[in-house]
């Protein structure tokens, strides 16, 4: 969890909740929490100022009647707590990246997993030095720090694996089809919903340190963005038609990670990796052009291998599996 977080404060709004919709007194809110009416009360205004709307009537006590949509560290923790996922999680206000961010606190002997999440990035960052448009309130922001102890080609299947996982977690979350396109993309309908950078620091031929970074468009406003970003991406608002909790999908994200890599670390994958790639692959059996340091060549998609680089059937029926690429959809194979 987060160690600036009161106990006190996360019992109160739990209280509520759980309460919901009806009423909680006052006097069994104080001896939940073993405080004074004064207490409760000054609480409960403090929640108010912060965007959660309580209605208080005489004689039946408190209701919680609305939450705020934007990412609050009391709901984040909550929601975190009804999954079971513990892990150590840092809700900055601005930096330049999560990712710096994330390897420098690991760096320094940060316990891990580690979570670091940013409300604005000034240097948010995707593959190929592309920038992350991220002054968007309604997006998420985070970098997953580990210390796998893994050499460097963990670091390739552990990205696809991860871009499955949130693909289906999403998809059956938001009722909204989400698809993974190899190496570190997600879409809906062919339009980027997030992406991931995943960068780690070596010793040897050991990974230290590994950081897998995740810009998510969640409540973001389309129609807000650049010009040139409007496009080619979306939000998961925009294509459902409905606002989410920004804490809500946060915790199922971090949830998911957490269990990702526990996965990842504890078992064979293969097979679940497989399934994965079969109904949540946006690339799979499609012709494609991949560009890679060598030029562009087309191909058919026939999967990834064990190492999850991708095996494209070439026009001359051969195939060719390549690490990494820049992979878009064609209409010309």
């Amino acid at each position: 969890m987060n160690a600036s977080l009161n106990e006190d404060d996360l019992s109160l709004l739990a209280a509520l909740r759980e309460a919901r919709p009806g009423f909680v007194s006052g006097e069994d809110l104080a001896d939940r929490l073993g405080v004074s009416r004064v207490s409760i009360k000054s609480r409960l205004d403090k929640l108010k100022a912060e965007g959660f709307a309580i209605e208080a009537v005489r004689k039946q006590g408190y209701s919680l009647t609305a939450e705020p949509e934007a990412l609050h560290p009391l709901l984040l923790e909550l929601e975190l707590r009804a999954l079971g996922a513990g892990v150590d999680w840092i809700l900055l206000d601005e930096c330049a990246s999560t990712n710096d961010e994330a390897m420098r606190r690991l760096t320094d002997g940060a316990p891990c997993p580690l979570v670091v999440m940013s409300r604005k990035q000034s240097a948010g960052r995707g593959r190929l030095g592309r920038r992350w448009h991220s002054d968007d309130a309604g997006n998420l922001m985070l970098s997953f720090g580990v210390r796998p102890d893994k050499p460097p080609a963990f670091m390739q299947r552990f990205t696809v694996w991860v871009g499955l996982r949130l693909a289906a977690r999403l998809s059956e979350f938001s009722s909204v089809a989400v698809k993974a396109k190899w190496p570190n993309d997600l879409l809906i309908n062919g339009r980027k919903l997030a992406g991931i950078l995943t960068e780690a620091r070596l010793d040897a031929d050991r990974m230290r340190e590994l950081i897998l970074g995740l810009g998510l468009n969640i409540n973001s406003a389309v129609d807000t963005w650049p010009v040139e970003v409007r496009s080619i991406a979306t939000s998961l608002a925009s294509a459902s038609g409905r606002a989410f909790s920004m804490s809500q999908v946060t915790a199922l994200v971090l949830a998911e990670l957490v269990n990702a890599y526990t996965d990842y670390q504890n078992g064979a994958i293969d097979t679940e990796m497989e399934c994965l790639w079969g109904e949540f692959s946006a690339i799979n059996q499609q012709p494609v052009t991949i560009t890679t340091y060598d030029g562009e060549i087309e191909g058919e998609v026939v999967g990834i291998d064990t190492t999850s680089a991708l095996q494209l059937r070439l026009a001359n029926g051969e195939i060719k599996t390549f690490a990494a690429g820049d992979v878009s959809l064609s209409g010309n194979y």
